[in-house]
């Protein structure tokens, strides 16, 4: 493990600063004896500070932290008096936002971290990487991953960062290797590395450093430049070259890396990729950015890459002496991406050329994975390597096959994380000659070594995260198979130590430690298949905005005819309110102002429904650009709020088409029960016409004077409907003709309601529009997890599909929107005459 440094411990003379400190932000002293509890004061001390100052909160605070300063009762064994430890147990008091004011005035590294803690797509996947959140000292005990756990793990994470400021890095290094949160892990680094804050932090660091020559110093120095100026001179040169390859392509070849597999979806041009090749590229091989030169014929370049080869080829010359200690690459900061090799050597007379040599024939073709860090010595040489774990099983499988080449190379001991691959050990026996045939024997690595099991739980971990991410193939069924074959080697290995565990408290430990890890592996296995079980359904996300692309245009022109028809509607029924104005005893028929009011309902509903629609366009139009970047990266946060919209807009409309139809359906019985009734009250008025015009003599109508019928219509026509017309209105000429212009008008009326009735047969549009979107209904937000699962190519094409919604969203905004206020005009015309008409004197 890691040492950590201890924060610099704060004197009696700094009272005034934490004072100041507490009361910039915004600390009084509330809960000061509590504090004081938690600081590591004993309650008699406290007990005596609040005596002396009774009522005065400012004086006990002051009092309460000067013995804090001064190491009072326990206060060095919660810590000592450490800005850490002042935050801590303001944590624990509750004045949380206090303690993260402090923590990101006074740590540098909790600032930067407190940029990305509200980023759900980090705190979702931190129950995931429980394992190397322990192994790396981020969290203090390992717990089966939980769905709601994200945060308690973010806030352990953040104490082990306000310790040592160096765990950020170590958590951004995670954070890199699973693709859902390569994007924050490399924003992280970069501001880590950018901080002059915690260069100054680096500079006081006290621990043993070891000085080269200046002339040895220097060397290394140039050569990090002249790596570095060589990526980005032959970058310039390919991105303006129109030989060079695509981004995509780039990404495609570079998808073998499994160093920068999770990192790639993030990088938007060549010189993005470049930067992380050059960040896992040595100092001596640059042959990845040569690849990529030669194939493509990029001639401008190869005299850059010439001088830098050469330039390396005077580097492996170096003497190892002159290269102890020296950082030949960024070294991974987690033990379980670490390879050293003990050679039972001097370093006297070799040249960097042997180590290369050395790690060419131990791991034979993965050696270009195998990242030279540093060269140490003692008795012997040890080099340290990183590699990308994931390559975990398949470099301890290649070493095993290489046991005779360690064994040329005078190799003591070589391990690859937490498993010993290869180890010559002293046979206690005095007796026996003084050789290395007799006196050392090999060890040989079991397949239930604890290490071995360890190395590869944490690997096939990481490698169960990423590919969950990716579409299910053959090579996620033979993943699976090695996962199981893990578990029964873990269950045998537990058994087998189960039996002896009683006998070494040592032994019990690693028992207890590997059942922890045997069980949070297990969950991922569980978890895994259960991906694996789904990802049948992994392209639904894409069929759904494939049909979305599909259904924008066919509901925009469902909506523009519904518009039409729904006009349509309303003028006929305008038509008829001509009757109702003019004739009272229309008017007072019950079911013709029934019909008229809900005609008036059923139009609210229609523009309700047809703004939701148009809200699907407007919700599409309005998202940024944004979005598709974020799919071709896998941050998914606002394709999630984009789909979670969606989702909204479909169920709202549905709801709203519910209503539209109960509005139809009650408008569509009053109709057909008014016409009945108007058609009825036409017949009795045709009946009454004609029993008045006999009693009256058989006088034709034709033959009432002009000034009798306006007699007739100023003097209104009496009874209610439902009394006997013809008793109403006596069997006068004027009632003759009165009954005749009553029959005419019910009958008008009638009609009138007849058409309505057939308008509403054609109101088919608003079905069409929500059959379409009963076709789309079905998307989710856990739709949006399948996303997370495509392959690159996958979501480059649903970016294109997205890209194309939104264009396609944009053009038929307008569309909608101007039928929207069509159908708004309609709805308060509509109202406003009704309302004129059932008004009528």
């Amino acid at each position: 493990m890691t040492s950590v440094p201890s924060p610099p411990e704060l004197k009696i003379n700094d009272l005034a600063e934490v004072l100041q400190l507490l009361r910039r932000h915004g600390y009084s002293g509330v809960k000061c004896f509590d504090l004081g509890l938690y600081l590591g004061l004993s309650p008699t001390t406290l007990d005596v500070i609040m005596l002396n100052h009774k009522g005065d909160i400012e004086s006990c605070l002051r009092e309460c932290l000067a013995k804090w300063l001064e190491k009072a009762d326990d206060v060095q064994e919660k810590g000592g008096p450490t800005i850490y430890s002042l935050v801590s147990a303001l944590r624990k008091i509750g004045k949380n936002g206090v303690a993260d004011k402090i923590d990101m005035n006074k740590h540098p590294a909790c600032k930067i971290l407190a940029c990305y803690t509200s980023k759900r797509s980090l705190v979702s996947a931190l129950a995931r990487l429980v394992m190397l959140l322990y192994e790396a000292e981020l969290i203090k005990e390992m717990i089966l991953p939980a769905k709601n756990q994200g945060r308690a793990l973010l806030l352990e994470v953040k104490e082990a960062v306000c310790v040592d400021y160096r765990k950020l890095k170590v958590f951004a290094d995670i954070l890199c290797k699973i693709t859902t949160t390569a994007k924050i892990g490399n924003a992280i680094v970069k501001q880590y590395d950018n901080n002059n804050d915690l260069k100054e932090v680096d500079a006081d660091d006290k621990r043993l450093k070891i000085y080269l020559p200046k002339k040895v110093t220097s060397e290394f120095d140039l050569m990090r430049m002249k790596l570095k100026d060589t990526f980005f001179k032959v970058g310039s040169i390919m991105k303006n070259n129109p030989q060079s390859p695509s981004l995509v392509y780039l990404k495609y070849v570079l998808d073998s890396y499994e160093a920068l597999k999770p990192q790639l979806p993030q990088c938007r041009d060549v010189h993005d990729i470049l930067h992380l090749v050059c960040d896992i590229c040595p100092l001596d091989d640059i042959r990845v950015l040569e690849f990529f030169v030669n194939k493509f014929k990029i001639e401008e370049a190869k005299p850059i890459i010439e001088e830098y080869k050469k330039a390396v080829e005077e580097f492996k010359k170096t003497e190892l002496t002159n290269c102890l200690e020296e950082k030949f690459s960024k070294a991974s900061p987690l033990k379980c991406e670490r390879i050293t090799i003990v050679v039972d050597k001097k370093a006297n007379d070799l040249i960097l050329n042997d180590i290369e040599s050395l790690s060419s024939a131990v791991f034979d073709k993965l050696a270009q994975h195998v990242r030279l860090n540093v060269i140490r010595e003692d008795n012997s040489f040890t080099i340290t390597c990183s590699f990308p774990l994931v390559l975990s099983q398949q470099l301890i499988t290649v070493v095993q096959s290489n046991i005779p080449i360690l064994r040329a190379k005078r190799v003591k001991r070589l391990t690859i994380g937490y498993c010993t691959v290869y180890e010559v050990q002293k046979i206690d026996d005095t007796s026996a000659p003084a050789t290395i045939e007799s006196d050392e024997q090999q060890f040989t690595l079991s397949l239930t070594d604890s290490g071995l099991l360890k190395q590869l739980m944490i690997s096939l971990s990481v490698q169960m995260i990423n590919r969950e991410d990716e579409v299910i193939n053959e090579d996620s069924i033979t993943f699976m198979k090695e996962a199981e074959s893990l578990k029964e080697a873990l269950d045998t290995k537990i058994k087998m130590m189960n039996e002896s565990v009683a006998e070494s408290g040592e032994l019990k430990e690693e028992f207890e430690k590997l059942k922890e890890l045997k069980g949070i592996f297990e969950n991922q296995l569980e978890l895994f298949k259960l991906e694996l079980k789904n990802q049948a359904q992994a392209d639904d996300i894409q069929r759904f905005f494939a049909t979305l692309n599909q259904n924008l245009p066919r509901i925009a022109m469902a909506f523009d005819s519904s518009v039409t028809e729904t006009e349509g509607l309303v003028t006929e029924a305008t038509g008829g309110l001509k009757e109702i104005r003019e004739h009272k005893k229309v008017r007072e028929v019950h079911k013709v102002k029934e019909s008229y009011e809900s005609l008036k309902n059923a139009m609210e509903a229609v523009h309700a429904y047809l703004d939701k629609v148009n809200g699907l366009y407007q919700t599409l139009k309005d998202q940024p650009q944004e979005v598709v970047k974020d799919i071709e990266s896998r941050d998914m946060e606002s394709t999630e709020q984009l789909t979670d919209k969606i989702n909204k807009i479909l169920q709202d409309s549905t709801v709203q088409y519910a209503v539209l139809l109960e509005c139809f359906k009650e408008f569509a019985t009053n109709c057909n029960d008014a016409q009945h009734e108007l058609t009825r009250l036409k017949e009795e008025a045709e009946l009454s016409q004609r029993r008045a015009a006999y009693a009256a003599g058989g006088t034709a109508v034709g033959g009432v004077a002009a000034s009798v019928l306006v007699g007739i219509f100023t003097a209104g026509i009496g009874a209610a409907v439902g009394i006997p017309l013809a008793l109403s209105l006596g069997g006068t000429a004027a009632a003759t003709t009165l009954l005749l212009v009553l029959a005419i008008a019910f009958g008008n009326t009638a009609e009138r309601f007849g058409k309505m009735n057939e308008r509403i047969e054609r109101l088919k549009q608003f079905k069409e529009i929500q059959n379409m979107i009963d076709e789309l209904n079905g998307l989710t937000t856990e739709n949006i997890a399948k996303v997370r699962r495509m392959t690159l190519s996958q979501r480059i094409d649903f970016a294109m599909k997205m890209k194309s919604t939104l264009e396609q969203s944009m053009e038929l905004f307008n569309k909608t929107s101007f039928g929207l206020k069509t159908a708004e005009q309609i709805k308060i015309d509509f109202t406003n005459k009704v309302e004129e008409a059932f008004s009528a004197n």
